[in-house]
């Protein structure tokens, strides 16, 4: 007996359509494997949008078609909706008229990489590739890795600074500075956005990505939230900052390929 295909599926936690669906996948040779950030992606995925994060409703679809033309472009994508959005896409399929010969349908289904520069499906829920744009592009103001290129540039000399600090006695003054004007300014808007949007990303294909950023800011909260007492951490610290701000703005440079203009 040949071994079944293995099709990568995301749902919320709620959802119960892939176990129902589980038997008839195997009957045709493929079975269900859940998304999960540290696996591979197989050749073929299956999202089931929108989803539930607890508070909203997620369309992802949109997000992921992207990612999989970019990153993976031979594989093949399959929506699974509720049929509302009269949507004729080869990749959509109506939850209420799924196929008989499911074989057949995947067989032919083109691959992602139709999808680098377009998104032909909407599942109706929060579009998240506009939730993505706007974490990362704002709103009409500068783009997160360009709050992170004038935050570094502003601090450089009080990088300098507290490197040939012998004694202590600037690294108060280099501190008191960076938690306050323009530095502050620059580090809330950074933080905020932050904050606002990296819970809705939880379906999203870059938990990775995320969750490196989320390690970044917590470090850099040391030094702009002033946590840090300790001089020789500050140093510490200051020491490693340059390359701190300088991988959070290469990620967010990353993040922003699969983002459409």
């Amino acid at each position: 007996m040949p071994k079944p295909i293995p099709i990568t599926f995301l749902a919320d936690a709620e959802n119960r359509i892939p176990i129902a669906m589980a038997p008839s996948l195997e009957q045709a040779g493929y079975v269900l494997q859940p998304f999960q950030s540290k696996a591979p992606i197989n050749e073929i995925v299956v999202i089931f949008s929108p989803v539930w994060d607890g508070e909203h409703y997620q369309s992802v679809e949109g997000v992921w078609a992207r990612y999989l033309a970019i990153d993976h472009p031979v594989t093949k994508l399959i929506v699974i909706g509720n049929g509302m959005q009269n949507c004729d896409d080869p990749s959509f399929i109506d939850l209420f008229a799924l196929p008989d010969d499911w074989k057949g349908v995947i067989e032919n289904l083109p691959p992602a990489s139709r999808f680098k520069d377009n998104a032909p499906i909407f599942t109706g829920g929060m579009e998240m590739t506009e939730r993505l744009s706007r974490f990362l592009k704002g709103h009409g103001n500068e783009s997160l890795a360009e709050v992170c290129k004038n935050l570094l540039s502003y601090v450089a000399p009080g990088i300098d600074v507290v490197s040939l600090d012998k004694d202590g006695s600037i690294i108060r003054e280099v501190v008191k500075e960076v938690n306050s004007g323009y530095a502050h300014s620059l580090w809330t808007t950074l933080h905020a956005r932050w904050a606002n949007y990296s819970p809705l990303f939880v379906f999203l294909p870059f938990h990775a990505t995320f969750e490196e950023i989320k390690l970044l800011m917590e470090e850099l909260g040391y030094i702009f939230d002033g946590k840090e007492t300790d001089e020789e951490r500050i140093r510490a610290l200051f020491a490693a900052l340059t390359q701190r701000l300088e991988r959070m703005r290469t990620l967010l440079n990353k993040l922003m390929v699969y983002v459409r203009e």
